[in-house]
């Protein structure tokens, strides 16, 4: 009977445990690791690797994601746009599709069509020549149409500014 005693203590302190474990540690405060895209021109294959690669990347630096994802990362905002695609409410005829678009300008473009963020530091904005990239995620379903992701800055070495990581999207 002891030993019973002591097994049902034991597994409730093991569920008590599991129940208050703390979430995974993730260093939001650090600046994103560097990532880089080796082989160039870009591909959609090596731009997706770069959102996910990218993944710790806070969110607030644009005025569209921050009202709407506080402290939120890249990897947060990206997985509820992929988990949106097969939702309960979800009619299955719906259409869903993950679109990316690269398109080569220099920085000075990029910068004033597409960034409310400075230049970084050094940046020659004439004849810095990158590539502007976007990673959309798309439903169609009925009269449910909608697309969000994400737009960034690619340098011509391939270096993926991690603060032009903006939200975009058309509810």
């Amino acid at each position: 009977m002891t030993n019973r005693i002591w097994y049902g203590i034991a597994s409730l302190l093991l569920l008590t445990a599991c129940d208050h474990a703390p979430a995974a540690a993730t260093n939001t405060d650090a600046p994103g690791k560097e990532v880089r895209i080796s082989a160039l021109p870009p591909t959609k294959q090596s731009v997706i690797r770069a959102v996910l690669a990218s993944s710790d990347v806070l969110l607030t630096g644009h005025s569209f994601c921050s009202p709407y994802l506080p402290r939120e990362t890249l990897g947060e905002y990206m997985s509820k746009l992929f988990a949106e695609l097969e939702d309960a409410g979800t009619p299955p005829d719906a259409k869903n599709s993950v679109r990316v678009e690269i398109d080569k300008m220099n920085l000075e473009q990029y910068l004033f069509f597409f960034s409310d963020q400075p230049a970084p530091a050094g940046a020659d904005l004439e004849t810095e020549i990158g590539w502007h990239a976007k990673v959309i995620v798309h439903q169609s379903a009925g009269e449910i149409l909608w697309g969000y992701g994400v737009d960034f800055f690619i340098h011509q070495d391939g270096l993926v500014e991690s603060t032009s990581f903006r939200c975009i999207g058309t509810p």
